[in-house]
């Protein structure tokens, strides 16, 4: 739901502790900043802490 709103990272209000490490975009790996631009299909790979795992 977060991702389907968003155009870029800093787009999907991820909750606080919560880094985005990756982005998997077909065959390459992105490192991801706030104004990359999501795009369909996109993979992405967050590190979160324990007691936020829930809200992603």
């Amino acid at each position: 739901e977060m991702l389907e709103k968003a155009n870029t990272l800093k787009d999907m209000n991820l909750p606080k502790g919560t880094l985005a490490m990756i982005v998997k975009r077909g065959n390459k790996f992105l490192v991801p900043n706030g104004t990359l631009k999501l795009h369909v299909k996109d993979k992405l790979l967050l590190i979160s802490e324990k007691e936020r795992e829930e809200e992603l």
